[in-house]
C-alpha cells in the first residue's frame, strides 16, 4: 500500500516538471511590468503590456519593441509618444497572425528624455510566454509556425 501511495505521490510531482512557468514581469528599474500576454481578435494576435513608472521624471517618451514571430530580425514598433507618469502605461503590439506556441518572446520598452528619441534614459526588457492548447490555436484561426 506504502509503494502505491509513494508512486502515485511521485507522479504527481513529476507531472508538472514538463511544463515551463512564464517568465516572471521586469520590476528593476524606475519602470515596472505590471503584466503582460498576447490579446486575441478575429484570428490576429497582440503583444499586450502594462506599466507603472517607480521613479521617471516628466516628460519621458516612449517606442516599444516587440520580437516578431515571422521574423525575429525585424521587430513589430508601437511608438508610445509622451507618457502619462500619473497613470498605468498599457501598450500593444500591432497585430500578427503566426505564432510558434509554447515559445517566450522578447519585448523591449526605450524611455526617452527627449521628443525626438535622442537622449535614452532606460530600456526596459520583458519576455512574454505564448502557450495555448493546439485544439485552442486551431479553434481562434491563429497560424502556428
Amino acid at each position: 500500500m506504502f509503494k502505491k501511495l509513494a508512486y502515485i505521490f511521485l507522479t504527481f510531482l513529476l507531472s508538472g516538471c514538463g511544463a515551463s512557468l512564464p517568465p516572471r514581469p521586469n520590476i528593476d528599474g524606475p519602470i515596472q511590468t505590471l503584466g503582460g500576454g498576447f490579446l486575441v481578435k478575429s484570428g490576429k494576435l497582440k503583444y499586450g503590456l502594462t506599466y507603472q513608472s517607480k521613479s521617471l521624471i516628466d516628460p519621458v517618451y516612449a517606442v516599444a519593441e516587440f520580437e516578431s514571430p515571422i521574423n525575429p530580425n525585424s521587430p513589430l514598433r508601437s511608438d508610445m509618444g509622451k507618457l502619462d507618469l500619473n497613470k498605468e502605461i498599457i501598450v500593444q503590439s500591432p497585430a500578427f497572425g503566426e505564432i510558434k506556441n509554447n515559445e517566450n518572446y522578447n519585448v523591449t520598452l526605450y524611455l526617452y528624455s527627449d521628443e525626438s528619441k535622442t537622449k535614452l534614459i532606460h530600456k526596459h526588457t520583458d519576455q512574454i510566454q505564448f502557450s495555448m492548447p493546439i485544439s485552442m490555436i486551431r479553434k481562434i484561426g491563429i497560424k502556428e509556425l
